[in-house]
């Protein structure tokens, strides 16, 4: 996660806020214990977790990590360990540029900038809302990419014509919502 290595790089708020710190953020694991108050029938489970280094010197690269139950999410049964480690605050990231304004049923979202990670996640979300999900790139094999993860359509804004290709796609009506997560 890029908070992660920012923080490593130059420190949160200008220093390191304790003496000693285990990085990271995002994780996946099993529920070893539960405090009081947690539905005991997580112990054992597999998780994945977000915000695991936030305010605290212990992060997701611990052996061990304590967190509130509001930033730990069971996982499904299909989904493995690194796949999971990857959700955290890009997917919750994601969710929340697609739902803060409301339902995107039926809309037409432009992503900027698809093949990246948040991207990726937006696109996934998206068009399991039920938006038509147009996205920018900036290569053919990016395009190739975010379609597999199933974008409508995809757009090279290093092209000339990008924007009309854009237009042109949406009948000239334009698209109901753009995200931008730079």
């Amino acid at each position: 996660n890029p908070s992660d290595w920012k923080a490593r790089k130059m420190g949160r708020g200008g220093g390191m806020p304790f003496d000693m710190v285990i990085p990271h953020s995002d994780g996946a694991g099993v529920v070893d214990a539960c405090g009081e108050g947690v539905d005991q029938s997580m112990i054992g489970r597999n998780v994945w977790v977000l915000n695991g280094q936030y305010q605290r010197a212990l992060g997701t690269a611990a052996e061990y990590i304590v967190l509130p139950k509001n930033l730990v999410f069971p996982m499904m049964e299909k989904t493995n360990f690194n796949d999971a480690a990857c959700f955290g605050i890009l997917f919750l990231t994601a969710h929340r540029a697609l739902t803060i304004d409301g339902d995107i049923a039926g809309q037409t979202v432009l992503i900027q900038g698809g093949a990246g990670n948040v991207g990726h996640h937006l696109i996934q979300l998206a068009k399991r809302f039920g938006a038509r999900v147009l996205t920018t790139v900036s290569s053919d094999e990016k395009a190739d990419y975010v379609r597999a993860a199933g974008a409508d359509q995809a757009f090279n804004y290093k092209q000339d014509n990008f924007v009309e290709e854009l237009v042109e796609a949406t009948g000239g009506a334009g698209v109901d919502r753009i995200i931008e997560v730079d």
